[in-house]
């Protein structure tokens, strides 16, 4: 993904009208230059002065044009960056959900949102305030110097001659000023993903004592940012303070060039010559800051460009959708990490697979990769003979159901939560679900269950209850194939033989990890993962794997023991 054009479409015409603003101010200063000039070299050359009336009235028209000139300017220039930033924050959002999770966690939690704001904010100025003043600067300034030529030439160059010398000044500092950008950035960054990290542990922080340690780190990090940003506006008031020293000087030529050739021009002309230097005093200041956004924007955009340009996530999906589910799962050539064998496995409707292994061996990322959430290094996963990298986002969430515990509670009712994989369950299929996983009466009777207020993670949740919610959405829908990561880990044992007997009534493909060797005996194929890759074993361990979990023997088999305890 690259970041869209911005000048395309109506954005294209938005600034065609931002320049055409600026002719319009340009003639209206103009204008108001030229009765200015007339109207004083008429007073004193003793003809008859035009009617008071009519020149007021032509002064305000002129006036009142260039105010709603300069009014309609700003509004079209917000209305462009506006459109842009809306625009760009819906590609970064899509290329946020094609990140592999370890790049989202690379990113850290509090700089993604610096690059939702800080960094479009500074795009939004460049082109609301940048871009649109530099282009109605430009054209005010080539019609006031033009028309200021045939006023008093000598007057033009020395104005055009401060202009290129504050330009140059602008030039250097804002090469200081960009580095300056740069390491306020980096510390900024760095001091958001430490705050929202000791937010979202703050019971480790408090628990192990570590309060003293962290605010010091805190104030260390603080300080620099601190240090930076006073450096970043140092050089920002250097730029600021070189387009005021432009200004005045452009002003100081007027009587200087007066004084050097006073016979070549009249009383009139260096009122209106006043009077055009004074229309670019406002043009003057802008381009000041100008340079200060082009310079924070670009050092933006350039972070925007690296963070859209991520591909190793899912991936762009194509409009392909599964019209009879029913539960097949093929994988083909499949590995995980650089160095495994492929592996290739054909799932029936109905499947048990116990996923097994040692910690870090990669049972997760296997569910996640079957789930179509991360790409394998290698091979592909398809769904009744779809890919599940390029189907439909909606096709795919109908026919497969994940619940893990790495894909956290959000803050809200219990309803959107457990709704948000399949949106369109009716309350009569979100009841069923909750008193098949328990919920109801044990978090809240039916119908006020459903309106229960959760915190960011479930954290007003106990760690069983969640894992009950959990289990409730991937279950909502009755999706064909069901992936289950460690959910009956920190069940009780009224929850784990509740977990049991729903594995083993579930009408379609279950595929999942656990630790618990009575669960592990209601699979008919085990899949072990090590660095060497997955190794199948074809059939069940033990001859009634599909007996309801009340119903098993105490003592399971010694292969899916030793399977599980893995």
């Amino acid at each position: 993904m690259t970041l869209p054009p911005v000048y395309t479409g109506v954005r294209r015409r938005w600034l065609v009208a931002v320049v055409l603003c600026g002719l319009l101010q340009a003639a209206c200063g103009l204008g108001i230059a030229v009765l200015m000039q007339r109207t004083l070299d008429g007073m004193l050359s003793g003809s008859a002065p035009l009617a008071a009336l009519p020149l007021l009235a032509s002064f305000a028209g002129l006036a009142a044009l260039a105010g709603g000139a300069r009014w309609l300017e700003r509004f079209l220039g917000e209305r462009l960056g506006q459109h842009y930033v809306h625009e760009l924050r819906l590609v970064m959002f899509s290329a946020l959900t094609r990140m592999a999770p370890e790049e989202r966690s690379a990113e850290g939690r509090g700089t993604v949102p610096l690059r939702f704001m800080t960094d479009l904010d500074a795009l939004r100025h460049w082109i609301s305030l940048g871009q649109a003043r530099l282009l109605v600067a430009l054209v005010l300034l080539v019609a006031t110097l033009a028309y200021l030529a045939t006023l008093h030439l000598f007057l033009a160059l020395l104005v055009l001659a401060l202009l290129g010398a504050g330009a140059g000044a602008s030039i250097g500092l804002g090469r200081r000023l960009e580095l300056a950008i740069r390491e306020a950035r980096t510390r900024r960054g760095r001091l958001a993903n430490r705050i929202a990290d000791r937010t979202a542990n703050l019971s480790a922080v408090v628990g192990f004592g570590r309060v003293g340690t962290e605010a010091r780190q805190l104030a260390r990090q603080s300080h620099e940012l601190c240090d930076a940003q006073t450096r970043r506006a140092f050089w920002v008031g250097g730029l600021r303070g070189t387009a005021e020293l432009t200004v005045r000087s452009a002003m100081a030529a007027v009587p200087v060039a007066g004084l050097l050739a006073p016979g070549s021009v009249t009383p009139g002309s260096m009122l209106a010559a006043v009077s055009l230097v004074a229309l670019l005093t406002g043009p003057l200041r802008d381009l000041g800051r100008v340079h200060e956004y082009w310079t924070a924007a670009r050092v933006s955009r350039g972070k925007l460009a690296e963070f859209v340009s991520v591909s190793a996530g899912p991936g762009t999906r194509r409009n392909r959708t599964i019209r009879d589910p029913h539960g097949t799962v093929h994988v083909e050539g499949l590995v995980l990490h650089r160095g495994q064998a492929p592996f290739e496995v054909t799932l029936q409707p109905g499947a048990r697979v116990l996923v097994a292994g040692a910690n870090g061996a990669g049972k997760t990322t296997l569910l996640w990769t079957l789930a179509g959430i991360r790409r394998a290094f290698r091979g592909r996963v398809r769904i009744d003979g779809r890919s599940a990298h390029r189907l439909d986002r909606v096709s795919l969430q109908h026919s497969v159901g994940i619940g893990s515990v790495d894909l956290p509670l959000m803050k809200g009712s219990l309803r959107m939560n457990l709704r948000y994989r399949a949106p369109e369950a009716t309350d009569a299929e979100l009841e069923a679900v909750c008193r098949k996983t328990g919920l109801v009466g044990r978090l809240a009777p039916w119908p006020e269950l459903l309106e229960l207020r959760l915190q960011d993670g479930g954290a007003n949740l106990s760690p069983g209850e969640r894992m009950r919610v959990q289990l409730a959405r991937a279950l909502l829908g009755q999706p064909r194939v069901l992936l289950l990561d460690e959910l009956d880990s920190l069940l009780d044992a009224e929850g784990r033989t509740t977990f049991r007997a729903l594995l083993a009534d579930y009408p379609g493909t279950v595929i999942f990890t656990s630790r618990d060797p009575s669960t592990g005996q209601l699979a008919e194929q085990v899949w072990t993962l090590s660095s060497e890759g997955i190794a199948a074993t074809p059939e069940a361990q033990r001859p009634d794997a599909r007996t309801p979990a009340a119903e098993a023997p105490d003592a399971p088999s010694p292969a899916t023991l030793e399977a599980c305890r893995a």
